[in-house]
């Protein structure tokens, strides 16, 4: 089964060079993460590469920027910070209620 972003695709959308490899097992583990969260929250497989809608994948890339800028708690002070962006969420509930799978 596919994922909803491929590892170019967030190699692109992070800046990186299609051909730095250092990072991929990391970025691989990241978007298969994504993959699992836009699948759970929405209850759709995305079965057919050609037909993801694009918030799905802006959800999916968001959620790889996310994980790949925030590697493990940061701290500031007493205080831990590591939030989920309000528009991954708002992305993924319009797909929710509307998405056909057609």
């Amino acid at each position: 089964m596919s994922t909803v972003i491929t590892l170019d695709e967030v190699k692109r959308h992070l800046r990186l060079e299609l051909d730095e490899t250092d990072d991929d097992e990391t970025l691989t583990l990241f978007l298969e993460t994504a993959d699992e969260y836009v699948k759970g929250t929405t209850g759709f497989l995305f079965s057919d590469p050609n037909n993801i809608p694009k918030r799905v994948k802006t959800a999916a890339l968001m959620l790889v920027e996310h994980w790949d800028k925030n590697r493990g708690t940061q701290i500031e002070g007493m205080t831990t910070t590591a939030t989920l962006d309000f528009s991954v969420r708002q992305l993924l509930g319009q797909v929710l209620y509307t998405y056909t799978g057609v």
